[in-house]
């Protein structure tokens, strides 16, 4: 097939946006996950949506659901879940047990999480928007050391 002379240059164009696409896209898999505290996460969402996040947060779990939280910044709180491919693994499972037994202790559950920060989601369940932590791995669950309270 012969190309001619005027379309060689919207062919270079074509390729070059292609090669451009493909460069991005492969970089945006590829980012490394971002240590990060809880309390800047809920100062600045916008700045984290979407990112692959590791906080090291407290955990109550109640009936109503779960809500992370830190001792520097109170008055805040992360509706957090569990992705369900994750549920399986020997950090979740133990994150799990860790809840079950204490998860309204006076000595909250203290986790490294692992996961994507979605700020301002809409679910439509209850048809309201709200910020969630999607969490696929944990690690140092223990136990605080002194009495804190939400």
């Amino acid at each position: 097939m012969r190309i001619a002379k005027w379309q060689r240059p919207f062919i270079f164009v074509g390729i070059s946006l292609l090669s451009v696409g493909v460069w991005n896209g492969s970089a945006a898999q590829s980012e490394k996950p971002v240590n990060v505290s809880l309390c800047d996460v809920l100062t600045r969402p916008k700045d984290f949506s979407g990112k692959t996040l590791i906080m090291t947060v407290r955990i109550t779990s109640t009936k109503e659901g779960g809500f992370l939280w830190s001792p520097e910044c109170k008055k805040h709180v992360l509706y957090w879940k569990i992705d369900a491919s994750a549920r399986s693994q020997k950090g979740i499972l133990d994150l799990y047990q860790a809840l079950k037994l204490y998860g309204l202790s006076d000595h909250p559950v203290v986790a490294t999480l692992t996961g994507v920060f979605i700020y301002d989601q809409y679910d439509g369940t209850s048809h309201r928007r709200s910020s969630v932590f999607n969490a696929s791995a944990a690690a140092d669950i223990k136990l605080s050391v002194k009495e804190e309270h939400l």
